[in-house]
């Protein structure tokens, strides 16, 4: 993505309702995939030590993936590069 991009799957779920029955389908199927690729790299961080056992992967990484595709509507809109900085946060969050 170039720094003002949009999520194109962030497009779909927009309009999620108003998609045809197999194109909601896939748009599910991409958005579980998502969510379980970034619960997947949590767990394994936290399997290395690397991030409190007491951290809730499946909540942070829904956190990390809303706040992400948060970050990118919102430097398209205010034309800032907000992305490094949402970068170094999620570092805090998920390194010792």
């Amino acid at each position: 993505f170039r720094c003002y991009d949009i999520c194109p799957i962030s497009s779909l779920q927009t309009d999620f309702e108003s998609l045809p029955e197999a194109m909601q389908k896939k748009v599910k199927e991409i958005s579980e995939k998502e969510l379980l690729i970034i619960t997947n790299i949590l767990r394994e961080i936290q399997e290395q030590g690397d991030l409190q056992s007491s951290v809730d992967v499946d909540s942070l990484a829904l956190m990390i993936l809303a706040a992400g595709k948060g970050v990118l509507q919102y430097q398209r809109v205010l034309g800032k590069d907000f992305f490094a900085d949402f970068m170094k946060q999620v570092n805090n969050l998920t390194v010792k």
